[in-house]
């Protein structure tokens, strides 16, 4: 795990609070993920046993580490970017293409948290439930939900810190 750090001069804020403990939940849904298999894999071998709905665990799970692990991804900036024209301008130019980036990247989760919502409320409505196991498919979209919004908060935070450095930097001579 990635301590909070300050973006931009600043102190960890509430969101990196927020996607620090996302962060250690994403690890645990990791943990748990290998334990099922390696488990699974064992009795199946050995005893001839699988454990029941083992691969759904594991989906459930993905869907955890992957949704609460990318807000911490943001705010550590961690994420891939493709350096074409880094070399080609200066650290102004390149810090509103950083800006530009992580408005695009607002713009992309803000439409995938409205998307998911709305399938959500309707897997919520219709009462879906995983085949195997009957697990309410809630339990899929909550980190789903909750990644994507601590997601969009992330991006905000650096986008107001870029801005900010921006301003600085327009401020000195």
């Amino acid at each position: 795990m990635t301590s909070p750090r300050a973006i931009g001069g600043m102190p960890p804020s509430r969101v990196h609070r927020l996607a620090g403990g996302l962060e250690i939940a994403a690890a645990v849904a990791l943990i748990a993920m290998m334990m099922i298999t390696v488990v699974d894999v064992f009795l199946r071998n050995v005893f001839n046993q699988p454990i029941g709905g083992a691969i759904e665990l594991v989906k459930i799970m993905m869907a955890y580490l992957v949704f609460l692990g990318v807000p911490q991804t943001f705010l550590s900036r961690k994420h891939v970017q493709v350096d074409v024209v880094d070399h080609l301008v200066g650290p102004r130019a390149l810090l509103c293409l950083e800006i530009l980036g992580e408005l695009c990247g607002l713009a992309l989760m803000a439409v995938m948290l409205v998307v998911m919502g709305r399938e959500a409320k309707d897997a919520h409505d219709m009462g879906d439930i995983t085949s195997d196991l009957m697990i309410p498919v809630t339990v899929l979209w909550a980190p789903m939900l909750v990644g994507a919004a601590c997601s969009l908060a992330a991006l905000v935070a650096l986008i107001l810190s870029d801005l900010r450095q921006v301003l600085q930097a327009g401020r000195t001579p």
